[in-house]
């Protein structure tokens, strides 16, 4: 299935792609709520914001993605920055050249889009941006549906990594400066999206996409979300009475390892 090759202009003259491809299923995917120790859970709170827990990051970043389909990548990015901004206390300066060579290297210099999990595995073996190699330790699956599982992902672990099927009616509201929300005439599906979440309220939830902080409801989140992870970027963050429960991701990994 490729992505849709469909442009949509904003009225500030920019176009934008999609680029995500059917999610790929493996039962063998960890699942958040298996390595969630349900006693250590802290309360959520009504509201939540990973830029505001760093204390404030601009990102105005579209990493190619009003060119290429490149939105896996460029969610990658995103969510790229929050991390080493909490490790390293600094934004690192990834390039449009760091995101498109990357999507380049996993398509096999195809414009095609990516599938998920298939970049979520080579985000593991590492990838290069601001001259390093970044990688990850983990993913985990969620499910999205289940907004207390959603937004502990985000709160435990600077945000999710989502995929959506992006209505007709979205691009529009994106244009409109509108947050994302359900209406019964949505124009059709145009193709897969891929976005990084950082923030939620009892309203709405909050991601990065084209440049720009995007508002959804969570309707627009129940009805258009089709693929929800969270990740463990460096395990050593989360110490023995974490309620993210490394010893037991870990028995997941050698298993998986080992099939």
């Amino acid at each position: 299935m490729l992505p849709t090759k469909r442009r949509v202009r904003r009225n500030e003259n920019v176009d934008l792609k999609l680029g995500k491809l059917k999610p790929r299923l493996d039962k063998r995917t960890i699942r958040l709520k298996d390595v969630l120790r349900a006693e250590l859970l802290p309360p959520l709170p009504d509201s939540f914001d990973v830029d505001s827990s760093l204390g404030g990051i601009t990102d105005n970043n579209i990493y190619g993605n009003d060119a290429l389909a490149d939105c896996v990548i460029a969610g990658r990015a995103h969510m790229t920055l929050r991390f080493e901004d909490f490790e390293q206390r600094k934004i690192i300066p990834i390039t449009n050249a760091d995101v498109e060579g990357e999507y380049f290297k996993e398509t096999g210099g195809k414009d095609s889009g990516l599938t998920m999990l298939d970049s979520l595995n080579c985000w593991r073996r590492g990838w290069r941006a601001a001259g390093e190699t970044y990688d990850i330790y983990a993913y985990a699956s969620f499910d999205c549906s289940n907004h207390d599982e959603s937004k502990y992902a985000i709160v435990l672990l600077l945000g999710a990594y989502i995929g959506i099927q992006l209505p007709q009616s979205a691009m529009t509201q994106f244009q409109n400066g509108q947050e994302w929300d359900v209406i019964d005439a949505d124009g059709g599906i145009l193709g897969g999206h891929c976005v990084y979440v950082l923030a939620f309220d009892q309203d709405s939830v909050t991601c990065v996409t084209w440049g720009k902080r995007q508002l959804m409801t969570w309707a627009f989140w129940d009805k258009y979300c089709d693929e929800a992870y969270g990740i463990v970027q460096d395990k050593e963050h989360f110490v023995t009475d974490s309620p993210v429960d490394v010893n037991r991701l870990d028995d997941y990994l050698t298993a998986i390892s080992e099939r």
